[in-house]
């Protein structure tokens, strides 16, 4: 009996483990070759155990990357699809004009005013592909630094370098009567790549005055209107915000102003329609979080960086 009930409750907790239920260890203690058996039984029971574990793990972090990877391959194809929507208009137009011009029908007999279209618009064309490039070279970018092939990360001075960007486009703001107030925090330092960051910089600045334009011309005061920025730390992180005032974004419009292609005004003066999707790809790639919102004194882009140390 000493033997045979030992035995037989080796058995039935082999077949537990055998289903995966871990709950029971075999309590025999005993000093001959079934309590070595009960042992050998536990420590299986503990490696197993751990091992699934860790393949549970290893599963879910396989899931994410999974659903991270399906959510960009979902982006690629929307992008390439705008694309193809982007250029199929103005080829079309370009082509239909030279043709008039080459068969001298109607209006265009004047081949001056519409080889002048012509060209402006195949401008317009090239500085689309090149955004277009800077995207597909972001997203190689992205990829090979999450494989570890290129290491893009450095410690920078955000405080000198925004104070320098700043100072580039005081002209062009200038240029359109729009004022550029600072307040920036010395020494601040941030982890990210310095001419990636200007571009997503520079693509706010930008934004900021072009839509003060386009509000200051539905004002009746006629206000000269400015761009405040902002940096500053909070909390262990830096935080860079940009506001524009007098300006105001359609409450439908806010979740869509980062997506590829998508323009408050549909009119092609608006851009390419990639200059915040090249920003939120930039500050994605820095796990920089970031955010337009409207506020009591106009629309404020957000980005809050983790201090480098």
């Amino acid at each position: 009996y000493y033997t045979s009930h030992a035995i037989i409750r080796l058995y039935k907790i082999a077949g537990m483990i055998a289903e995966l239920d871990f709950s029971w260890y075999c309590p025999d203690m005993r000093g001959d070759e079934i309590g070595m058996l009960s042992k050998s039984i536990n420590k299986l029971s503990d490696r197993l155990h751990e091992a699934l574990d860790e393949l549970g793990l290893r599963n879910t972090v396989l899931e994410d990357e999974i659903r991270v990877e399906k959510e960009r391959e979902r982006r690629r194809m929307l992008f390439f699809s705008g694309i193809s929507h982007e250029l199929k208009t103005p080829i079309a137009i370009v082509i239909g004009q030279l043709e008039g011009m080459q068969a001298g029908i109607g209006v265009y007999k004047d081949r001056d005013k519409y080889l002048a279209r012509s060209v402006e618009i195949l401008q317009s064309l090239n500085q689309f592909i090149k955004e277009v490039l800077y995207v597909s070279h972001i997203d190689l970018d992205r990829q090979m630094m999450s494989s570890g092939q290129i290491e893009k990360v450095k410690r920078l001075n955000l405080s000198v370098f925004l104070d320098q960007l700043i100072d580039e486009y005081m002209s062009y703001a200038e240029f359109y009567s729009v004022r550029i107030e600072r307040e920036i925090e010395e020494s601040l330092f941030v982890y990210g790549d310095e001419l990636l960051y200007q571009k997503a910089v520079a693509n706010i600045l930008s934004n900021a005055v072009t839509h003060i334009l386009e509000n200051r011309n539905a004002d009746k005061d006629g206000n000269m209107g400015y761009v405040a920025v902002c940096l500053r730390r909070i909390d262990a992180k830096i935080e860079l915000s940009v506001t524009n005032t007098p300006a105001h974004v359609a409450d439908e419009h806010l979740p869509h102003l980062f997506e590829a292609f998508y323009r408050v005004n549909d009119s092609k003066e608006h851009g390419s329609g990639l200059g915040l999707y090249i920003t939120r790809m930039i500050f994605e790639t820095f796990q920089v979080d970031n955010k337009i919102e409207n506020t009591s004194h106009g629309v404020k882009f957000t980005a809050v960086f983790a201090e480098a140390e």
